[in-house]
């Protein structure tokens, strides 16, 4: 009898404790399946107009493991770079490596591939100040939209950046 309580309780996922307690078992972070390829939509140039300025990201294939991107805003005739990034395939991982002016000593910050569902991701680094968790969703119409959240000064914050295709 006691081996058949052992073959019931190893397919459920709960750890048997004492007869008055049943623990919830631990589970291995499952390994998201995704590699560059799916990021592929993104590349080209994505804008959003407002009365202020005329904002932008751009993304170019750099070859089979790689993607570069740049955003940042324009005002009149001048053009100013904020941010690059880097979205590099590493082994199984997929790094979002922004640099932003101005942040961070100049340095970049690495972002790892958390979830993704068609063309839709997220990417979290929960020791960074803000934001610890980017998210891109491809809308219908060509409308892509970025969203950067977690806490700031120990408070929830998100920050929303609707952009459409334009090349």
């Amino acid at each position: 009898m006691a081996v058949m309580a052992s073959f019931l309780f190893a397919g459920c996922d709960y750890i048997q404790g004492d007869a008055t307690h049943v623990v919830p078992a631990v589970r291995k972070p499952v390994p998201i399946a995704a590699n560059i390829n799916d990021m592929k939509w993104l590349v080209g140039r994505w804008e959003n107009v407002s009365l202020e300025a005329r904002y932008f990201e751009t993304w170019k294939e750099v070859n089979e493991t790689t993607m570069y991107g740049e955003s940042g805003s324009i005002t009149g005739t001048d053009t100013v770079i904020d941010e690059t990034i880097s979205l590099e395939q590493r082994g199984n991982d997929l790094l979002y490596i922004p640099t932003v002016k101005n942040q961070n000593d100049g340095q970049p910050v690495s972002f790892k591939l958390a979830a993704i569902a068609g063309n839709s991701f997220v990417f979290e680094n929960p020791e960074h100040d803000f934001p610890q968790k980017i998210t891109y969703m491809q809308k219908p119409s060509g409308i892509l939209l970025a969203k950067i959240s977690g806490k700031m000064n120990g408070k929830p914050h998100t920050a929303f950046f609707p952009m459409n295709k334009v090349q």
